[in-house]
């Protein structure tokens, strides 16, 4: 009976430390991952809210970090009164800027993007997954793409149809 109990006590002491054993850190609550969610559907939503606007989102333990950027000044605060409507949030940091470079040279870029095949599946999307930053006369290519290759066209694309002198591709494959 005794050995019954030791051999059932060391079962569960395995089975229960294989269980943790096998959990995984996780950055994100399930409350801050649904607090992201809402907030990046907020911003999306937008109806200004363009190809030449990008924002990030970042909550952790319901303090909402927004960084990016967006083609006008009276977007950063648009942004955030539209996010701070969204129920659950503690606190909102604001580090949106304004894009500073050329209209003609982004529009050259995102003219080339939505016009290739790879991408025209797009051009009607709510929101693209191509968004074009100007600073200056570099070019920051930032959103969601679904696979390597698209991510490869955009930097190809706006490398051969535009004179900028940099392109920082921060285009992630989505999962």
């Amino acid at each position: 009976m005794r050995e019954i109990r030791w051999i059932a006590m060391v079962f569960v002491f395995f089975l229960t430390g294989s269980v943790v054993w096998g959990q995984t850190e996780n950055s994100e609550s399930p409350d801050d991952a649904a607090l992201k969610h809402a907030v990046e559907n907020k911003i999306q939503g937008i109806v200004w809210y363009g190809a030449r606007d990008y924002v990030n989102v970042e909550v952790s333990e319901g303090v909402v970090i927004l960084n990016g950027w967006v083609s006008g000044y009276w977007k950063t605060d648009k942004i955030q009164k539209a996010v701070e409507q969204v129920p659950g949030i503690k606190e909102i940091t604001n580090e949106i800027t304004v894009s500073n470079g050329s209209d003609e040279l982004a529009g050259r870029a995102l003219s080339a993007i939505y016009r290739d095949a790879m991408f025209r599946k797009y051009v009607l999307a709510a929101d693209l997954p191509v968004h074009v930053i100007v600073q200056n006369n570099s070019v920051i290519l930032a959103g969601k793409v679904t696979v390597q290759s698209e991510r490869r066209r955009a930097e190809f694309l706006v490398d051969a149809h535009t004179s900028a002198a940099v392109i920082d591709n921060r285009l992630v494959i989505e999962e």
